[in-house]
């Protein structure tokens, strides 16, 4: 394809990847360069032989880039959780995350951008997030083959997030309500925006570029979006609407239907200005340089991979993947002890009785851990998803009292599982009575928790014996 250019509007480079075409954009050196090239295959190999043959149709030479992700190469969803405090957020979107790509915990990147409560629409005290996922494995051999031809990544962003991002800056009111819409080829996304804060968010599959009878449906989704607004925020009218990704011909068209359909409504078309056939692709890829909260750098934002210890404790800790709803790691902290007693064991020389013993002592210990690996995958098999075991614990304890541990296990010949959670609470008897019997009562009106029965300590501490806190247990029937 031959080069196709358009007047000079700076900014970095960008490389825009999809699985199907890879576009390179370099608005330096006078004019803007564009091309494109078909990908020809699956896997990373075709889409870098893709991003050669798109920069080389640009007439451009290869410079230091942004890695603009679509759909299929990033995923976008929106997750809900009850309040929680940040290290246990983590643990959960990384379990979101490895569902939703269908990957283990530890190849499974994110990025996580909140998504309110607070007004927004979010219902029963919940927050929500939008989470941007993508697989570690993919997106690591993706950019070593990108250096190895000579593309040097800067940053790698959501192209989606990238259009919100640049959108919202431009509104009137940019910490107001506003619905941002971004079109590009194969895909409409509409999403609901107050600030810099995800309400909710869309996309409208097909080619609006090609298939203008699409409009009607985008139309309909906006209206939809303005009235989930006014229905949640009792009578807030929406009246900002945004269009990225459309030639200005085209968007004045689409802008006369939204206010139509939205009397009073503000449209912003960007770009602002006429700039030839491809000017509202190159907002698109220019919208990749925008920085804030709503497009965060993938590249510097994505978790880093855990340390796995090695040996025979490597399959055991695979395992220990259904564990996941042990909150407080205590399986993690077992296992990094018995890996810190094995090396031990390795580096000193100790005589053959003192082995024999530690020997048996970890060996004890990883028996241990084996049967509470078999004991959650029983109750899984019983039917019972331990993620929502987990979350629905952590939101009765939270501001009631502190989460130490649960042990969730079959019982009796049926299987039927059941939980048993242990927490430390203010022992103070006026404190200690309205604490647990809130977080009783909560745990009771979860889906997840029935017939719950709280134990306490025979004798309570003195007020002089300096203690703050005791622990308890509650025993609970666990229901799928």
């Amino acid at each position: 394809m031959a080069p196709k250019r358009t007047s000079p509007s700076g900014g970095p480079a960008v490389l825009s990847l999809s699985p199907k075409v890879v576009e390179w954009y370099d608005p330096a050196g006078g004019l803007a360069a564009y091309g494109r090239a078909e990908v020809e295959g699956p896997g990373n190999g075709a889409l870098v032989a893709a991003a050669e043959a798109a920069c080389r149709a640009s007439g451009a030479r290869r410079r230091p880039c942004i890695v603009s992700l679509a759909d299929g190469l990033a995923s976008h969803h929106l997750v809900h959780t009850p309040p929680l405090k940040k290290k246990e957020l983590a643990f959960v979107f990384e379990r979101r995350a490895s569902k939703l790509l269908g990957v283990p915990k530890e190849d499974a990147l994110f990025a996580a951008l909140s998504a309110g409560g607070d007004g927004s629409g979010v219902k029963g005290g919940e927050d929500a997030w939008l989470l941007v996922a993508m697989k570690r494995a993919e997106m690591s051999d993706l950019r070593l083959r990108l250096r190895k031809r000579g593309f040097q990544v800067k940053r790698v962003v959501s192209g989606r997030q990238s259009v919100v991002c640049t959108a919202r800056r431009e509104l009137p009111d940019p910490d107001g309500a506003a619905i941002v819409v971004g079109i590009e080829p194969g895909a409409i996304t509409i999403t609901l925006i107050r600030g810099e804060v995800v309400v909710n968010q869309e996309t409208i599959e097909g080619d609006f570029l090609e298939n203008p009878s699409l409009a009607s449906s985008l139309v309909h989704e906006v209206k939809s979006f303005a009235g989930y607004w006014k229905k949640h925020t009792r009578g807030e009218v929406l009246e900002q609407v945004a269009v990225l990704g459309l030639q200005p011909d085209r968007g004045e068209l689409l802008s006369h239907a939204f206010e139509t359909a939205m009397p009073g409504a503000s449209v912003l078309l960007l770009p602002r200005d006429a700039g030839g056939e491809n000017a509202g692709r190159f907002a698109y890829f220019a919208a990749a340089a925008s920085t804030g909260s709503l497009n965060p750098d993938l590249t510097t934002r994505i978790p880093p991979r855990r340390r796995v210890l090695v040996s025979g404790l490597v399959a055991v800790f695979g395992l220990a993947g259904v564990l996941g709803w042990h909150l407080n790691q205590r399986v993690g902290r077992e296992l990094d002890a018995l890996g810190h007693e094995i090396e031990q064991l390795d580096a000193a020389a100790v005589d053959l009785p003192e082995l024999e013993r530690e020997n048996a002592r970890a060996a004890a210990g990883l028996d241990a851990l084996r049967v509470r690996l078999e004991r959650a995958a029983a109750v899984e098999d019983y039917g019972v998803a331990l993620e929502d075991v987990l979350l629905d614990a952590l939101g009765a304890f939270r501001g009631r009292a502190d989460f130490v541990d649960i042990n969730v296990r079959p019982e009796g010949s049926s299987g039927e599982p059941v939980a048993s959670i242990t927490g430390r609470a203010d022992p103070r008897p006026a404190e200690l009575l309205s604490s647990l019997g809130l977080l009783t009562r909560d745990l009771e009106a979860t889906r997840s928790f029935a017939d719950v029965e709280l134990t306490l300590p025979e004798a309570l501490p003195s007020p002089e014996s300096g203690v703050r806190a005791i622990e308890f247990l509650i025993d609970a029937r666990v229901e799928g």
